[in-house]
Formats: C-alpha cells, sequence, structure tokens
C-alpha cells in the first residue's frame, strides 16, 4: 500500500515561512495574473510552502497560533467591519491538487462569471510547472481569479483545514461584496447551469447549504477523544501521523457536528467565524484531530446562531456501491461514472463529485447537459 504521512511538519521552515509571509504581507499581496509569470515564479520559490510534510511535533502549538494571530489582527481591524450594503456576487474557494488539477480550467469555465470572485488553491505537491500552465489560460488571467500555491491540502490532516480558513480569508481580502462562498474540490463539475445556482443564492442570501449532523461514536471516539499520533486507517491502508495532544477533554463547551467539507456559506457566517473570536480559540483544538475539515465549520455553525440557516448540501456524492473499477469506501466516495448519468440528470443537486480523469467521458457529458439546459 502506498504511505502517507499527514500532519506534521518541517517545523523550523514551516514556521519561519508562515511567519515571514505574515510580517511581510506578501501572502495577501502576490503579483497579479496579468504580471509577468517569472515575477510569479521567483515569488513561490522565495517562499516555503505551508503544510504538512515529515518532521518535528512541536507544530502542535506554532502553526494553529500564527493562523490565530492572523484571525486577532483581523478581528480589531476593518476587515470586520460588517458590510451590510446589497450583494450580487458569489466567491469560491476550489481547492485542487496533483489528482485533480486536470479537471480545474473545465471547472473555471463552466462556473465562470464576471461578478464573481474565484480562489483557487493548488496543493503544494503540484509541480510548479504545472500550476504556471494552468495560471497562463486565458480565464485564469482575469483579475476576479486568484490562483496561489502556498501550502498542502491534505485528506485527513489538519493542513486541508487550514486550507479553508486561508480560503476564507483571502475571499474576505479580494471583496466584501459577495454573499456566498462556495467550497469546490478539483474533482468537482455543475451539473445545472451557473446561473441557475446563481439565482438560488442570490434569492436566499442567509442560506448555508451543508448536511449537519452529530458524528457517530465511532467517528467520535477516533477524531476527538484520542487526539491522534498515529493511526492507520483500515479502509484505504493510509498512515496518519500527528503529534500527540496530552489532554483529551474538549477545550470548549459545544455540540460536535460534521458534514462534508464541500458546502456553501453565507456572507454573515463567515464573517462570524472569522471575526467573532470563535474559529481563533479553537484553532489549537482542530489542528489536532483527524479531518477537521469535515468538523470545525461544522461545530461553530452547528452551536450558533446560524444553525436555524442551514439547509442540505447542493453536492451529489455517491457513497453506494456501483459496480465500477472505483467503488465507495468508508473513507471516500465513488469516482462519479456514465453508470450515474441518470441519476445526475434527475438530482436536485447544482454540483457532483468526485469525477476522475479517467471518467472524463462523463465530464464532457455534463458539459453537453449544462449547454443544452443554457437553451
Amino acid at each position: 500500500y502506498q504511505r502517507r504521512v499527514h500532519g506534521c511538519s518541517r517545523l523550523e521552515k514551516q514556521i519561519q515561512g508562515l511567519d515571514e509571509i505574515w510580517k511581510s504581507n506578501k501572502a495577501f499581496n502576490l503579483p497579479q495574473q496579468n504580471d509577468d509569470m517569472k515575477q510569479r515564479e521567483d515569488y513561490i520559490m522565495s517562499h516555503q510552502k505551508l503544510g504538512c510534510s515529515s518532521g518535528a511535533k512541536a507544530i502542535s502549538s506554532a502553526y494553529p497560533q500564527k493562523y490565530a494571530d492572523i484571525l486577532g489582527v483581523m478581528e480589531k481591524g476593518l476587515m470586520c467591519q460588517m458590510d451590510t450594503t446589497m450583494k450580487d456576487r458569489v466567491a469560491y474557494a476550489i481547492l485542487c491538487s496533483s489528482s485533480d488539477m486536470w479537471n480545474v480550467p473545465a471547472l473555471l469555465e463552466s462556473t465562470y462569471h464576471p461578478d464573481d470572485l474565484f480562489y483557487v488553491h493548488v496543493d503544494a505537491a503540484v509541480p510548479l510547472k504545472d500550476v504556471r500552465k494552468m495560471s497562463a489560460q486565458p480565464l485564469f488571467r482575469n483579475p476576479n481569479v486568484v490562483v496561489e500555491q502556498l501550502g498542502h491540502a491534505c485528506w485527513g490532516c489538519p493542513s486541508l483545514f487550514f486550507a479553508m480558513v486561508l480560503s476564507m480569508l483571502r475571499v474576505n481580502m479580494m471583496s466584501s461584496k459577495w454573499t456566498h462562498l462556495t467550497f469546490l474540490s478539483g474533482g468537482t463539475f455543475p451539473i445545472k447551469p451557473v446561473q441557475d445556482f446563481r439565482e438560488l443564492l442570490l434569492r436566499h442570501p442567509d442560506h448555508i447549504y451543508l448536511d449537519l449532523r452529530h458524528p457517530r461514536d465511532d467517528e467520535r471516539q477516533l477524531r476527538f477523544e484520542s487526539m491522534w499520533n498515529e493511526y492507520v486507517d483500515p479502509d484505504t491502508h493510509t498512515h496518519f501521523a500527528c503529534p500527540l495532544k496530552d489532554s483529551p477533554d474538549l477545550p470548549f463547551d459545544t455540540d460536535l457536528y460534521k458534514s462534508e467539507m464541500w458546502s456553501v456559506l453565507s456572507y454573515s457566517s463567515v464573517r462570524y467565524m472569522l471575526c467573532s473570536g470563535k474559529l481563533r480559540e479553537q484553532l489549537d483544538f482542530w489542528g489536532h484531530t483527524i479531518v477537521p475539515d469535515e468538523h470545525a465549520i461544522p461545530t461553530l455553525l452547528g452551536n450558533s446562531p446560524f444553525r436555524s440557516f442551514v439547509h442540505p448540501c447542493l453536492m451529489f456524492v455517491n457513497w453506494k456501491q456501483c459496480g465500477c473499477e472505483n467503488p465507495a469506501s468508508n473513507g471516500s466516495p465513488c469516482d462519479l461514472c456514465m453508470n450515474d448519468l441518470s441519476n445526475l440528470k434527475s438530482s436536485k443537486a447544482y454540483f457532483a463529485r468526485k469525477i476522475s480523469l479517467r471518467h472524463k467521458d462523463l465530464r464532457d457529458e455534463l458539459r453537453k447537459l449544462i449547454s443544452h439546459s443554457k437553451h
């Protein structure tokens, strides 16, 4: 089996890199998309990429603390002054890795609207030449599209949660004139015209779309109470490694919730998490748990006044055995294929995942379907 180690970092380089970027503010002022690509390459190569690899245990306190410092500055600054003006745009955070980056150009093309915002975070493991090739395409050079490669975003690892926090920060820094933030993976594709999706969100600016539930007992034991050091997933044979936390007690009095991370969050709910202090207070805890991307945001919103605005997720995912060569497992949904097309056509969802390269024919069929729906 393939051995993958998540959650730790080369402490000295990683923390020094994050500290340098934050103090210089360069992380929030990347060269613009229409600048010379050599300038972008020099910038990326001059900074340590942030995330997980192998290394020291002291990341347990230092890495979450850096994000806590950033959020603390936000809470005191102008960025947390609530924008109550009418909003008529949607924001997207597209998190992609080497396995699904092939689909991102088509995903951007199918969801693109000139009034909307698109933040694309590329996993640090993706070769820079591939990032440059994608970023050079005309659509990616528009001023409302930002591509960054600042860190890892590994499934099961706190790095994916921190990539989500980074996405929320970056979208807020791009503009405050948006009504919802939509999290998409690179392996996602719309199954309805983007105009239908935009109209839904603009009609319901307070709605949040995610499937909220309490974690099962076994999930709670594994992901929270053990405060993991190393764990081997019996289904995927993946090794997870992260610093051991001494205390298994929850650091806050709250109910735990779970949801798939590919959610649609309202502007006000994102601002609540970034500016109320709640997210900052819990960063250290979520930085020591397995799959915090599926628990941190649901728990924050499930214990807030925003709980009453939660509606079912708008993402189609097949967790059932469908007979294809990559069936669903306990840790991952089925790769969608042509066998799913009829269900996709009748679904009330607006997006679908996972779309893999070997089932590119399904992606192409969905493009035709969306094109016909527009007319």
